[in-house]
């Protein structure tokens, strides 16, 4: 490609509102969106329509946002919470402001995703999941009775190091 194909290409892209408009940044963008563009075609493959679905899922990519602050994709799909891509667990290893934890036979669904049960614990669970690496230990932290007797818990999960003593 030439410099001025480029140059004509970045000039197609919009700095993020509040920053300066500088080549840099647009060339990080323009560099972030080829990344993505590049994974959705790994994940979405040639099928008919590729073009109007990448466009919608553009929208809301989380992948794209973390392309823009500069982070790379990780090398694996991470679980999700809540519909979303949950890269902070992977990253740091645990997360505290898990929302809600209930089972069903040998499941265990984390903020509405399924995690396989491994073990049941006093106040908890060992977990896998084919998008985490290893075993995870999920764990009520508090709990409290509301009015009315509603029970309101706030949950943690980490990976899971066997032989480690705590909860």
């Amino acid at each position: 490609m030439k410099n001025e194909e480029l140059d004509d290409l970045l000039s197609l892209v919009p700095p993020p509102l509040g920053q300066p408009d500088t080549m840099e940044l647009r060339f990080k963008i323009a560099k972030a969106v080829v990344c993505w563009l590049a994974v959705k075609e790994i994940e979405q493959g040639n099928g008919p329509d590729r073009s109007m679905m990448m466009r919608i899922d553009m929208d809301h990519s989380a992948l794209l946002y973390r392309l823009f602050e500069g982070k790379p994709p990780l090398q694996d799909v991470p679980p999700k919470c809540m519909s979303r891509p949950w890269y902070s667990l992977i990253e740091k290893g645990y997360a505290e402001d898990v929302i809600s934890v209930s089972t069903y036979d040998r499941t265990v669904v984390i903020d509405n995703h399924p995690w396989k049960l491994v073990r049941k614990l006093r106040n908890g669970y060992i977990v896998e999941h084919e998008r985490a690496k290893g075993q995870w230990k999920v764990w009520c932290t508090c709990e409290e009775t509301l009015q009315g007797g509603h029970v309101l818990k706030s949950w943690r999960i980490e990976r899971y190091k066997p032989g480690k003593k705590g909860r």
